[in-house]
């Protein structure tokens, strides 16, 4: 069968997707080799090959791009090759997207557990859509899951349930940063927040108001000089 018979039948075989992750074989390694030559700025989301070159196996897999790499649908040339020699070629769907900032899972999450200091890390990841995913995970201690999350999965912002603000008058320790210099000092929320907002303070017996945010919930962090 010539080259071209065997590229004609790949390409009207039925189609394999597979997210990188999950891949293997032929798709892993042609997954690799998509996001070796992706700009820094975008990751691959999902591969989709061709039934039968997926389940091809080759000493070599080469991809070629029809245009240059952007966020969206796409398709990338597959080439195999075994003892130097090209054995099969096809064509194959990719999903691309840009890099976010989001909030990552650092340990299996439970449903209805509260948000613990560690259970969150922030990464930069290729994600579907661009939904309001907080990005503090300080800000969201307290905070329970309306759904398990594995361990490296990317928290949305759906899958968070905010703990209620903190009422008016609640005791705070008031951390603030003076020049090289950091005082630390007793407080009374001014208006109720939620831990990661901006919020103000009064220390009793003073009148004077302490800004800054909320890094937990009973402690402000103030960067700036009191005032």
């Amino acid at each position: 069968m010539s080259r071209l018979c065997c590229a004609l039948l790949l390409l009207a075989s039925p189609s394999l997707a597979v997210e990188p992750t999950r891949a293997s074989g032929t798709t892993a390694n042609a997954a690799q080799r998509v996001t070796e030559s992706l700009p820094a700025s975008i990751a691959l989301l999902d591969i989709t090959l061709p039934e039968r070159l997926a389940r091809m196996r080759a000493d070599g897999v080469a991809v070629s791009w029809l245009a240059a790499p952007r966020p969206g649908t796409q398709s990338v040339t597959v080439t195999l090759r075994t003892g130097g020699r090209e054995v099969a070629k096809g064509f194959a769907r990719v999903e691309l997207a840009p890099l976010r900032r989001v909030l990552v899972a650092r340990r299996d999450l439970t449903a209805g557990a509260a948000i613990a200091n560690g259970d969150l890390a922030v990464e930069d990841r290729a994600v579907r859509g661009g939904a309001d995913r907080p990005l503090d995970p300080a800000a969201l201690a307290g905070a329970t899951l309306n759904r398990s999350i594995l361990a490296g999965s990317v928290v949305d912002a759906d899958a968070i349930a905010l703990s209620a603000p903190l009422p008016q008058g609640t005791p705070l320790k008031l951390i603030v940063r003076r020049g090289g210099a950091v005082i630390t000092l007793a407080g009374l929320l001014e208006r109720p927040a939620r831990p990661g907002e901006l919020a103000g303070a009064r220390i009793p017996g003073d009148r004077r108001l302490v800004r800054g945010r909320l890094s937990d919930r009973t402690t402000l962090v103030v960067g700036g000089e009191m005032p």
